[in-house]
């Protein structure tokens, strides 16, 4: 009986880290966490950096919260308040879900992000993201259409090589 279930213990170990994504099997790097707490009638969103010795927040929203890479864990999109450049565009950054941390997969300014839903002829380990970046005049100056601005959609996906999300970007 002892033998049956140290067996049982070894194989569900090995399931676990076999589910875990390689990109949280470094041990390396920063270390990213999401708190959010009340302010009157509002919610702060921040994510916290830890890299060596170093800790660092930045104040924003998620934008997306759901299973990017099928390990059932929910991993995020957030949105960078502290980036909001004069272009009008904000940092929009991947994290991954480890064990009680998250690691960065990728990220570039856009306008937003949504993540389309997933297309069972064409599924991936990875979800695919699409971002937007807004469409601009000969000046630089946000395009519109009907008071709304216009963007371009750019398609990103996994790269297992570079353990980040890539595709271009304007």
């Amino acid at each position: 009986m002892k033998n049956v279930l140290a067996v049982l213990l070894l194989v569900s170990a090995l399931a676990v880290a076999a589910a875990e994504p390689e990109l949280c099997k470094t041990q390396s790097g920063p270390y990213y966490f999401l708190s959010s707490w009340k302010e009157g009638n509002s919610t702060v969103t921040s994510m916290a950096v830890v890299e060596d010795d170093k800790l660092s927040t930045e104040q924003g929203d998620v934008v997306y919260t759901g299973d990017l890479n099928g390990d059932g864990r929910d991993d995020f999109i957030f949105n960078s308040y502290s980036s909001h450049g004069s272009a009008g565009d904000t940092t929009h950054s991947v994290y991954v879900q480890c064990r009680g941390y998250l690691k960065s997969a990728g990220g570039e300014y856009f306008a937003r992000a949504e993540v389309p839903p997933e297309d069972p002829q064409f599924k991936s380990e990875y979800r695919e993201i699409v971002f937007y970046s807004y469409k601009r005049g000969a000046s630089a100056q946000i395009l519109y259409k009907n008071n709304e601005a216009l963007v371009t959609p750019h398609i990103w996906n996994f790269n297992p090589e570079t353990q980040q999300y890539e595709g271009e970007s304007e």
